[in-house]
């Protein structure tokens, strides 16, 4: 065959191809690992055999990226199936302040929905500024049914977007998911009940525990948190079931738990059971929450991957046992800092040095509020001082840049500028909404975190380390193999969206990727 002309290949290929196209998917399943770096996912490879292993096998691959600063858990979802960045996607941050009384503001906050099980908290998609493929989808038919799990509500929530069918998470006070009054008025469903009460979570090991082995980093590091223990084996079981569900929380245990529950929803609404496509957003935390105590190259994150793929094999042998054809999609909502080349900042110190300048220049220093990298004027006290807050701003702005381990700070000038300035200054640009972001967004300097751990490690940076995921899709249509070309997490809904023959919308900032 590989002896005939060109052209005889190319008519010979073509013919197949109609002979013989791919199905339509009928699912649609995007699985966000949270904190996933694109070296996690391969750094194991040879020792996956299961589900992580056919997505790198028979998957097409892509360099992902994430093309915005703020690399959290909520803008990094709030792109994956929006289409759009954070600075219109609205969801700059996990959390923001709110320029007129400083209070934060969670980005799934919403007190006119309360959670089941925690009445005083209230989740929604209130936040979120663009409609996601799911809506695309449902506007399209309303037939098409859309649901979405995680251990976090953040995650779950905003891939789900504002008009889904259901949405899961994690309730950390009792063992179990639940949702809130946004999506189920009537209270939770009482399959959920059910499952919540199945035994799984009363059948948990005593501890989580591995082998270590050789090249990683040894098991037991004074870099590492020992909030849960630094080595195996790693306690899971406590006197009191919230401190139980807080160690199964940090460990591999909760993506078990979280797929299980996606398993079940899928057959509990026979999703891509019938001719309409159906969507099932899944976001595992386990990675994160297992990576943020210690780090991406530990031998904990081994074994977390290690039963990630295991876990997603199952979950995919499921799939296939129904006999719907779908498309499923790998990958992440932010990278990491890895814990060896970290320098820690201390933002107490950091902080008080540049409030002392305040002092020194306006006789009062508390004229700001600090939320992750957002910086907000205290517009009141500026006043009762006396000050102008574009003056307090341009001063804090010289304290801050003069601290050692600031890469950088701009302005809300520079960021609301069209153009120029350097790529730190557009990634902060793409996290960037006004209303929303600080006066000043401070950046560290590259491998400096700014945090309140003094263990352990993070995210949060426009740093390779932070921006680069994994971005694998696997399914009908999609060809196995390297792209050999970036995909972002805005390109995943408008490539998802082509392939079940949805029109796009006309403002979104990614754009299909070729599957083939």
């Amino acid at each position: 065959m590989k002896y005939l002309p060109g052209c005889l290949l190319l008519f010979l290929s073509a013919l197949s191809a109609a002979a013989d196209p791919a199905p339509a998917p009928r699912l649609l399943v995007v699985i966000s690992v949270d904190q996933m770096r694109a070296d996690t996912l391969t750094r194991f490879a040879a020792e996956y055999t299961s589900g992580l292993d056919r997505f790198l096998e028979h998957g097409r691959r892509f360099d992902g990226r994430l093309d915005h600063a703020g690399t959290e858990t909520g803008p990094g979802h709030s792109t994956m199936l929006t289409g759009c960045r954070p600075s219109r996607t609205g969801i700059v941050a996990n959390g923001w302040l709110d320029r007129a009384t400083l209070r934060r503001i969670y980005c799934v906050d919403d007190p006119a929905s309360p959670v089941y099980g925690a009445p005083r908290s209230g989740r929604s998609p209130k936040n979120l500024l663009r409609n996601t493929l799911g809506d695309w989808m449902k506007r399209a038919d309303p037939r098409a049914k859309v649901y979405s799990v995680s251990a976090k509500d953040r995650a779950a929530i905003l891939m789900a977007g504002r008009y889904p069918d259901g949405v899961f998470w994690l309730d950390k006070r009792r063992p179990g998911f639940t949702t809130s009054r946004y999506y189920r008025p009537a209270g939770l469903p009482d399959w959920l009940i059910a499952f919540n009460h199945d035994g799984w979570f009363a059948a948990l090991p005593a501890s989580w525990t591995y082998k270590a082995v050789p090249g990683l980093r040894a098991d037991d590091d004074p870099r590492e948190s020992p909030r849960y223990g630094r080595v195996s084996p790693h306690p899971l079981l406590h006197s009191k079931v919230a401190e139980t569900i807080g160690a199964l929380y940090h460990s591999p245990f909760v993506d078990a738990w979280t797929l299980r529950l996606a398993a079940r929803v899928v057959d509990r609404y026979d999703l891509g059971g019938d001719a309409t496509c159906d969507l099932l957003c899944v976001s595992l935390s386990a990675t994160d929450t297992v990576g943020h105590l210690y780090g991406p190259f530990s031998q904990e994150i081994r074994d977390t991957e290690l039963r990630l793929d295991r876990e997603l094999g199952r979950f995919l042998d499921g799939l296939d046992a129904r006999g719907a054809p779908y498309l499923a999609v790998l990958t992440a909502d932010h990278g990491v800092l890895p814990l060896d080349q970290m320098k820690r900042i201390d933002g107490r110190r950091l902080l008080q040095s540049a409030a002392a300048v305040l002092q020194k220049r306006f006789g009062v220093a508390a004229l700001f509020r600090i939320a992750g990298s957002q910086i907000t004027i205290d517009r009141a006290a500026a006043a009762r001082a006396g000050a102008d807050p574009r003056d307090v701003a341009m001063v804090l702005a010289g304290a801050l840049r003069a601290q050692e381990g600031v890469g950088a700070v701009f302005s809300a000038a520079q960021l609301e500028s069209k153009a120029g300035g350097g790529e730190l200054l557009e990634l902060a640009r793409r996290s960037y909404r006004r209303g929303r972001s600080g006066d000043l967004y401070l950046i560290p300097a590259r491998n400096r975190y700014l945090g309140s751990y003094a263990t352990g490690t993070g995210h949060g940076s426009p740093y390779l380390y932070d921006r680069e995921i994994p971005l694998v899709f696997l399914g009908p249509g999609c060809a196995a193999g390297s792209a050999g070309r970036v995909g972002r997490t805005i390109d995943i809904a408008p490539t998802l969206a082509r392939r079940i023959g949805l029109g796009l919308p006309k403002d979104l900032d990614g754009q299909p990727l070729p599957l083939r």
